[in-house]
């Protein structure tokens, strides 16, 4: 009953989550800017004058005293009514430039604001940032009372261990949102630095949308997904029965469920997550759902093809080795490597590599 209340207030909030993701737009989430200003410098300084093509052929970078003293001189050379209009010229002029700089320090102040893209910080910062979040994210997941720690620390551990048990799904759901989005930054630094990018120009939005499809999929899924294994997966005991204890059988039945995981991770699950990861990466960005079907049919049979080589031996490992609770967790540090290349199809062109 627990844990199914608190999947329903997980999915309840992830649903808010998402609705509020997908009424961003495009344009503000990834950018920030404010675009084309609505002053046009040309309308502002047109005149009929003969003043008027020194001035534009002057350098925008000109201080405005060389500009007064432009205009002074033509209002002495000219007519009456050049100098009238070098005069008009020059109030359009300046007020054009105060105009100009009120709407500079307009969208210098929406950047300050833009939560989406801090300052650029440098390749070091944000690897160092995010292999700080994984192994924050591994400790919590893994630390437990030691009896070379002392009471105080040891006392605090035992607490956190039974709140972390008895709250095994948020703290999965999290975990996976944490580590997802941290592997996410990291594929961006790594594929700016080896375009030869001089600072990181990382995309906090994205790094958002991984996160949350990786709650979902790499969490609360990835929660039921494996308990379901550990509960359906078991050697038949008519097969118990007629192995000959020390004999051949006896000593492979161990391996037949671990194997049969193995088949139904990479056979079934890998493509259902593939498929259902880049769906919401698409609907996160607010493209639709053809676009997200254009995506899947472009993209899933690729990297499902990639997968075995490298997800085969992490599962045998995970399935033989690893316990219930932390399987997540280590197909979430084994999920590193394969999140970075996995996340950079999400998000590149439809056609796969």
């Amino acid at each position: 009953a627990r844990a199914g209340r608190n999947m329903l207030l997980y999915m309840m909030a992830l649903g808010l989550l998402l609705t509020l993701a997908a009424a961003e737009s495009p344009a503000s989430v990834h950018t920030g800017e404010l675009g084309t200003l609505p002053i046009d410098t040309q309308d502002e300084l047109s005149c009929d004058s003969k003043a008027r093509p020194e001035l534009l052929r002057t350098s925008s970078n000109e201080s405005s005293d060389q500009l007064e003293a432009l205009l002074l001189a033509l209002q002495q050379q000219q007519t009456p009514s050049s100098s009238h209009d070098a005069t008009v010229t020059l109030a359009r002029w300046s007020n054009a430039r105060r105009r100009s700089a009120v709407a500079t320090t307009v969208r210098e102040d929406s950047r300050k604001v833009d939560h989406w893209r801090p300052p650029n910080p440098s390749f070091l910062s944000v690897y160092a940032r995010a292999a700080a979040l994984l192994g924050a994210v591994i400790c919590a997941q893994t630390l437990s009372a030691a009896s070379w720690m002392g009471p105080r620390l040891a006392g605090l551990l035992e607490v956190w261990a039974g709140w972390r048990t008895r709250h095994a799904l948020p703290v999965t759901t999290v975990g996976a949102f944490l580590m997802y989005a941290a592997s996410d930054t990291l594929s961006q630094g790594v594929s700016q630095q080896s375009e030869g990018a001089p600072v990181a120009m990382i995309s906090y939005s994205r790094a958002l949308r991984t996160g949350l499809s990786a709650s979902v999929l790499s969490g609360a899924l990835a929660y039921f997904y494996y308990g379901f294994l550990e509960s359906a997966v078991h050697v038949p005991r008519a097969l118990w029965n007629q192995a000959t204890p020390g004999g051949l059988l006896s000593r492979l039945l161990p391996a037949l469920p671990v194997i049969t995981k193995v088949t139904i991770d990479l056979g079934l699950f890998e493509p259902v997550y593939d498929t259902l990861y880049i769906t919401l990466q698409a609907l996160l960005r607010g493209d639709g759902l053809a676009t997200a079907w254009h995506e899947v049919t472009t993209k899933v049979l690729g990297i499902w093809a990639r997968a075995p080589p490298y997800w085969a031996p992490l599962d045998l490992i995970n399935f033989s080795m690893v316990s219930l609770r932390l399987r997540p967790l280590f197909n979430a540090v084994g999920t590193i490597p394969w999140s970075m290349y996995l996340s950079a199809k999400a998000n590149e062109g439809p056609k796969l590599a």
